[in-house]
């Protein structure tokens, strides 16, 4: 995860796995990756930008209790989650974090409003298979 702070030492970053990046995440009252999704749920993006809009092909911040979603829209179609910004100024990019992050996966895939259910129902099912 990039922290854009400055002085934020890499391995105290949340993606280190480490009890500082740990505690980082949950300084910024962020226990699980469903408080991110449920951030990204909120600010409620629109599935579409019109083909006139500045935003067509690029990332679209959308505001939402202090936090910053930014949502990269391809061609107009909202594409996938590009990072957070807390209120504090911290980027939570969660595509630098390491590929075996637990929450990476369910955070990479989320793809429109609605989707943070069938995310945790997949989990679930993942998690009583043993897998």
């Amino acid at each position: 995860m990039k922290t854009e702070q400055k002085g934020t030492d890499p391995e105290t970053a949340p993606e280190s796995g480490g009890a500082a990046g740990v505690a980082l995440l949950e300084r910024l009252g962020i226990r699980t990756q469903w408080d991110l999704l449920d951030l990204a749920e909120k600010s409620n993006p629109p599935k579409e930008q019109p083909s006139v809009s500045k935003n067509w092909c690029t990332d679209v911040p959308f505001s939402v209790d202090g936090w910053v979603v930014w949502i990269f829209y391809d061609c107009g179609e909202l594409d996938y989650i590009t990072y957070f910004t807390a209120p504090d100024g911290t980027m939570i990019d969660f595509w630098e974090w390491d590929e075996n992050h637990p929450w990476k996966n369910d955070l990479m895939n989320w793809r429109n409003v609605g989707d943070m259910h069938r995310l945790q129902l997949s989990a679930a099912n993942i998690q009583a298979s043993g897998a």
